[in-house]
C-alpha cells in the first residue's frame, strides 16, 4: 500500500507541474500556481469533516481536473481521492475563488463524473450537470449527448431569460457574497479536520437515486414522492413521464408555478390514505416560490428530513460566479435526502442531495456561498 501511495504522489506531482500551469495561463481565474498547494490541502482536509469519511487518515489524490466555465475561466478543481487503507473513493469540487466558500460540493461515494474523462476542457455548469468539451463540441457526461458550444450559449440565454422571469415573480432572490477567506484558511490548515465526531448527519435511505429524464423538476419530484410510497419503484421513468405531463414540462423546462399543482395531481393518483400536500415553503401571491434563507430556513429543511420526507431544492443561478455572469445563469432542481452540519462551526451547514445525475451518488452542498444560488424548498407534507 505504501508503494501505491508513492506512485500516486509522483503521478499527482507530474500532473500538477504539467497540467495546471497551462490551465491557469488560459484563464482569468483568481487561482495562481502558488495556490495549487492550497487546493490540494483543502481537498485532503475535506473528507474528515464529514461522517462517512471522518476516519480517513491516509488519503491519496488520484486525479485533479481543472473545471472551466463557458468562457474558459478555471472556476474550480475537481479533486478525486482514495482512502489508502480501504481503496474507497471520494471527490470534492474546490472553489477557485479565494474569497468564496472553499468547497462547492463533496461526495463520499465513488469517483467523480470527470475521473474517466480525458478532454480538452472539463466544464462545470451547475450541480448535476457535468460536461466536457473538445473542439467546440460539448458532451453531457451523464447521457453522452453532444451539443455545440454555440448552441449551448444560446440555451444559456434561454435559461437566463426563464430564470429572470422566475426571479421577477419571486421574493428575495439573493446570491451569498460573504467573504469566506477565514473558513478557507481553516480548510487549508486542517485544524478541524479531525473533528468528524462533532458533525451531525441524517440521511433518508429510502429515496431512490434516478437519472435525469424529461426534466430536472419531474425527475427530482418523482424521487421525492417515491420515497413516500409503500414500495419504491425500481425505475422512475413512468412516474417522471406522468409528472412531466402534469407539470407541462416542455423540452426539459418547467414553469415554477406549475410544479405544485402538477405534483398534487400525481399525489391524488397515488391514493395516499392521509392528506398529502405538495407545497413550496413560501410563495408569493402568484404562486411563485420566495427564495433565500429568510423564507427557506435551514431548520425547516432539516425538520422535513427528520420526519423522513425528502425536500426538493429549486435553485436559480446555481453556479459559481464567473466574469461577465456574476449571478450565474442556470436553474435547476435537485432532491434533498439529508443534511449534515458542524455542531461547533455555524458556517458548515450542508444539504445532502441526489442531483438527477446518478454518477454523483449522494452529494453534500453547502447552503452558504454560491453553489446553491438562490434557493427555495419544495415539500410533500403529510
Amino acid at each position: 500500500m505504501k508503494h501505491k501511495r508513492v506512485i500516486t504522489l509522483i503521478l499527482a506531482l507530474i500532473f500538477l507541474c504539467g497540467t495546471f500551469p497551462h490551465a491557469v495561463a488560459n484563464s482569468t481565474s483568481p487561482v495562481t500556481d502558488y495556490d495549487l498547494a492550497d487546493v490540494r490541502a483543502i481537498a485532503l482536509n475535506t473528507p474528515r469533516r464529514f461522517q462517512p469519511t471522518s476516519n480517513w487518515v491516509n488519503i491519496d489524490i488520484t486525479k485533479v481536473t481543472p473545471l472551466y466555465d463557458l468562457e474558459t475561466n478555471v472556476i474550480a478543481y475537481c479533486v478525486d481521492m482514495q482512502n489508502a487503507e480501504t481503496d474507497e473513493n471520494a471527490y470534492v469540487f474546490v472553489n477557485a475563488d479565494k474569497t468564496g466558500y472553499p468547497i462547492l460540493q463533496y461526495s463520499p461515494e465513488g469517483k467523480s463524473p470527470y475521473f474517466d474523462v480525458e478532454s480538452e476542457q472539463a466544464l462545470y455548469l451547475v450541480a448535476g450537470r457535468y460536461c466536457s468539451m473538445e473542439d467546440g463540441v460539448i458532451t453531457e457526461l451523464a447521457t453522452g449527448e453532444t451539443i455545440s458550444l454555440q448552441n449551448l450559449l444560446a440555451e444559456r440565454e434561454t435559461a437566463a431569460e426563464a430564470a429572470s422571469i422566475n426571479e421577477e415573480q419571486a421574493t428575495e432572490s439573493v446570491i451569498d457574497t460573504t467573504d469566506y477567506s477565514a473558513l478557507r484558511a481553516d480548510f487549508i490548515e486542517g485544524s478541524l479536520s479531525a473533528r468528524g465526531y462533532d458533525t451531525k448527519e441524517v440521511v433518508i435511505k429510502k429515496v431512490p437515486n434516478w437519472q435525469w429524464y424529461k426534466g430536472c423538476v419531474p425527475t427530482a419530484v418523482a424521487m421525492q414522492i417515491a420515497n413516500l410510497l409503500p414500495s419504491v419503484p425500481s425505475s422512475g421513468t413512468s412516474m417522471i413521464s406522468t409528472l412531466a405531463g402534469y407539470m407541462n414540462t416542455t423540452n426539459g423546462s418547467t414553469q415554477l408555478n406549475k410544479i405544485a399543482n402538477g405534483a398534487q395531481t400525481y399525489i391524488y393518483d397515488c391514493g395516499f390514505t392521509k392528506q398529502t400536500l405538495a407545497v413550496w415553503q413560501s410563495v408569493n401571491a402568484l404562486g411563485f416560490p420566495r427564495y433565500g434563507s429568510t423564507y427557506n430556513p435551514y431548520s425547516a429543511y432539516t425538520s422535513e428530513i427528520d420526519l423522513g420526507r425528502a425536500v426538493c431544492i429549486q435553485s436559480e443561478n446555481a453556479t459559481v460566479s464567473t466574469p461577465g455572469y456574476a449571478n450565474g445563469w442556470d436553474s435547476h432542481m435537485i432532491t434533498g435526502v439529508g443534511y449534515s452540519f458542524s455542531t461547533v462551526n455555524s458556517q458548515e451547514k450542508y444539504v445532502i442531495v441526489h442531483t438527477t445525475n446518478t454518477a454523483g451518488g449522494k452529494v453534500y452542498i453547502p447552503i452558504f456561498g454560491t453553489a446553491l444560488g438562490s434557493y427555495g424548498w419544495f415539500k410533500i407534507v403529510q
